[in-house]
């Protein structure tokens, strides 16, 4: 049974399942590997529903780089996420706890999410970042490798963490019990239990051993989490999400998502080192174990082919910093593909970036005015396009779920993509 009781406001409904639909077809199954998991639901918090699946923005430190909260309630986005790492430096948790919590904190009414610091600590001990598809690299580098002039500012024992603060170099712990108080202070509707992330360079036996401490941390954050429920009872109710590691390894993946069910997880995120040819199928790996009727989370994805993956296998939520990040330097989603605002084709071009979209920066400015906004530097330049590609990514997910319910999907998903990427798709 789930960690909230019955009566809790958090609960997780499901609508539709894709597999139940005559639209799927032997052929489709086997080219996707395996039965289709995608479906469509609603889950309940404390403030808020969120209609799945759905696409949740980042809010890394309480908020998203040039986007006012209010700008994302009206384009659409259901809930935000925050990070319990960077808001336990700065701020600091009991300030976001006096403040009522993440969302009262940040002016943002709805369901927020909080994860839990868990790819800090392998970013900042090793220097090399989330590697999600092994072409990037030429081979594993072993498992104490340190990115070339970057200082290891992470430890990782069976215990906790220990790591250096980015901003002043201050050491701190933590522990599972520290990450739940943490997020327990920060108060979001979803919070994930903390966990050892490993990268595609670390070794099988290194995987294992990661797995078995992430397995005994989500046993203590699961006691810990019990424990300040009671004692904060008259706050309202935070979820708690079981994180699935074992990297690309299917008996890793399975074992982990076995051993997480029996917990009393509420939700479960899905997590770790993933290549992405392989995407798919570790995710199905994972939905194919989990409990059907709990929501699944995966960590850090928005490229269109990703997230329809993602949809096709299970995956109820998603999270990305993606389309912010890229439209900071320019780039910008349309339904034929990316693009850069500052390429000198736009110089005169007195369009929207699309004529489909429906945000406000479509409705009001056009590409060359945005050009003009990069070129010259003028800081609203990133808020324009963030909000766009925020709008994008929120309305292909939501398009998808429409599609799910009314049995269309497999054709919504195969027009989206070809038009994207110029290909024609498979028939899948």
């Amino acid at each position: 049974m789930p960690i909230s009781d019955p009566a809790s406001p958090f609960r997780f409904e499901l609508h539709t399942r894709l597999r139940d639909s005559p639209s799927v077809t032997a052929e489709r199954v086997a080219d996707n590997g395996g039965q289709f998991q995608a479906r469509t639901g609603t889950i309940t918090t404390p403030h808020g529903q969120i209609q799945t699946p759905a696409f949740i923005p980042v809010a890394t430190q309480a908020a998203m780089k040039a986007v006012l909260p209010e700008s994302m309630a009206a384009e659409g986005a259901q809930a935000m996420l925050a990070n319990a790492y960077h808001l336990f430096l700065e701020p600091g948790d009991d300030v976001l706890d006096e403040a009522g919590g993440l969302g009262t904190f940040m002016n943002w009414p709805g369901p927020t999410f909080t994860d839990s610091g868990g790819f800090q600590v392998m970013s900042l001990g090793s220097g090399l970042g989330k590697v999600i598809d092994m072409s990037t690299v030429s081979g594993p580098l072993g498992d104490n490798h340190q990115a070339p002039g970057v200082k290891r500012m992470a430890r990782v024992d069976d215990d906790g963490v220990w790591f250096r603060s980015y901003l002043n170099g201050d050491l701190h712990r933590f522990t599972p019990e520290v990450s739940m108080q943490v997020q327990h202070n920060i108060g979001a509707d979803i919070m994930f239990a903390f966990d050892e992330l490993t990268t595609l360079h670390n070794s099988r036996e290194y995987q294992e051993t990661a797995l078995e401490r992430t397995r005994q941390w989500a046993l203590r954050c699961v006691a810990e989490h019990r424990r300040l429920t009671e004692e904060r009872a008259a706050k309202p109710y935070q979820a708690l999400f079981g994180v699935v590691q074992g990297a690309q390894y299917e008996d890793l993946r399975r074992k982990a998502c076995r051993d997480l069910s029996g917990m009393g997880f509420d939700g479960f995120g899905i997590g770790g080192a993933l290549e992405k040819a392989q995407l798919g199928t570790i995710v199905r790996w994972c939905t194919e174990e989990l409990p059907e009727r709990t929501p699944k989370h995966l960590l850090g994805i928005s490229e269109p082919d990703d997230i329809f993956t993602a949809i096709d296998n299970g995956v109820d939520t998603f999270d990305c910093v993606s389309p912010t990040r890229v439209a900071r330097s320019s780039a910008v989603y349309s339904p034929t593909g990316r693009f850069n605002l500052t390429n000198i084709r736009f110089k005169k071009d007195f369009t929207p970036i699309s004529e489909t979209c429906r945000c406000y920066t479509c409705t009001h400015y056009t590409r060359a005015y945005l050009r003009h906004l990069f070129k010259s530097k003028e800081r609203n330049a990133a808020t324009l396009a963030s909000i766009h590609n925020e709008r994008f990514v929120l309305d292909l997910v939501a398009g998808a779920r429409a599609a799910i319910e009314a049995g269309d999907y497999f054709e919504y998903r195969d027009e989206f993509l070809g038009a994207y990427y110029g290909v024609a798709q498979p028939s899948s």
